[in-house]
């Protein structure tokens, strides 16, 4: 019996130094100035990066190390394996790491499809600091666009002084499950009226934000960056339209992040099952169309623990239209910022928010 157990684990040890030892062929790791890029120089480093890119695929995926200062990428950027075989695929920076973006208002910058998992990881990403109305105002039609993507993960990057134009966004969540996390998109533009600064489409698996900021303005190596006043549509849109996929995992939770003032909607979701808000802080935009949060055909949406405010003119936290149920708990209302603008039937049940029935809601 003891010589069979022995038997037993001496195959399972080979068999695990197996799996490792192959493993490992598909855990490379390449730097762009390997292949030609030059840091500083002014230079597009497109070909260098796309360069590394496919040597990754060749091995079957791995990590792209960015050096310390500023590359250059004008044109697309594609992280798509050949023949449907999908891989893990990583592009880490420093933090002193940046990627200067300038492919025009309608190209892609980088675009990941047919992958297991595409992480972007202390990197800084910055547009062009070119004033409204210069060629070179809108940095990229989608500086990320992610599609048929298991997993994407953003974490500790910079979105600095960006803009592209209506109906696009930086961010670009198709078919994956997103998370972004500890991330700035600050200065940053998605321009009104349909612009966002991250966008989920109708067949985004799922969207997970958390410990970040959006802001209008943007500091970085003592320079002032700031394109957000042409006026963002949304900071962060939920395009819905797919029901639940078959394990019920298909989630929208924003939590524990800043919004500034910059925006027509702070948060903009539609055509969802479930949505959940938590923990944020928003400086309400006075204009007409300025709002907190808007919820759009939404079955079961909750909103708790969280600050509105700043608002120069009476404005909505919270506007709901078709919404199912509604639950509040713990909200904070400052300034010219009213609790709710109800359009249409629904269930709103209120917790621990005395200024939610203390000012009247709106309800057309």
């Amino acid at each position: 019996m003891n010589k069979m157990y022995s038997s037993i684990r001496i195959a399972l040890f080979v068999l695990c130094a197996t799996f490792l030892s192959t493993s490992s062929v598909f855990a490379i790791e390449v730097n762009p100035e390997d292949f030609g890029a030059v840091v500083n120089d002014g230079n597009d480093d497109s070909a260098a990066i796309q360069a590394a890119v496919d040597r990754i695929f060749e091995a079957g995926g791995g990590t792209i190390f960015f050096p310390s200062g500023k590359l250059e990428v004008h044109r697309i950027i594609r992280l798509v394996p050949a023949n449907y075989i999908g891989a893990e695929v990583k592009l880490k920076g420093n933090r002193g790491s940046v990627i200067e973006v300038s492919t025009g208002g309608s190209e892609l910058a980088f675009y990941g499809g047919n992958l297991n998992t595409w992480t972007f990881e202390d990197l800084t990403f910055l547009g062009k600091k070119v004033p409204e109305g210069d060629p070179k105002f809108y940095d990229a039609g989608f500086v990320v666009y992610s599609n048929y993507v298991n997993q994407t993960n953003i974490i500790r990057c910079q979105f600095l002084g960006m803009a592209v134009r209506t109906d696009r966004a930086l961010i670009y969540v198709g078919r994956t499950d997103a998370k972004i996390v500890d991330s700035q998109f600050d200065g940053s533009l998605g321009q009104y009226p349909d612009g966002a600064v991250v966008l989920a489409a109708a067949d985004s698996i799922g969207l997970t934000i958390s410990r970040s900021t959006f802001l209008d303005y943007a500091n970085y190596g003592g320079v002032y960056l700031s394109k957000s006043p042409g006026y963002t549509g949304a900071w962060v849109r939920v395009k819905g339209g797919l029901p639940l996929n078959a394990i019920g995992q298909r989630r929208f939770v924003i939590e524990d992040s800043r919004f500034d003032e910059a925006a027509a909607a702070a948060i903009h979701i539609e055509n969802v099952t479930w949505a959940k808000i938590r923990g944020i802080s928003v400086n309400v935009n006075g204009a007409s169309p300025g709002k907190g949060i808007y919820l759009k055909d939404v079955e079961h949406a909750m909103v708790e623990q969280s600050w509105f405010g700043y608002a120069t003119a009476d404005r909505p936290a919270i506007v709901t239209e078709n919404v199912g149920v509604l639950e509040v708990n713990s909200l904070r209302l400052t300034g010219g910022v009213f609790f709710l603008d109800k359009r249409g039937d629904g269930e709103v049940d209120i917790k621990h928010c005395p200024q939610c029935t203390s000012v009247p809601a709106k309800k057309f």
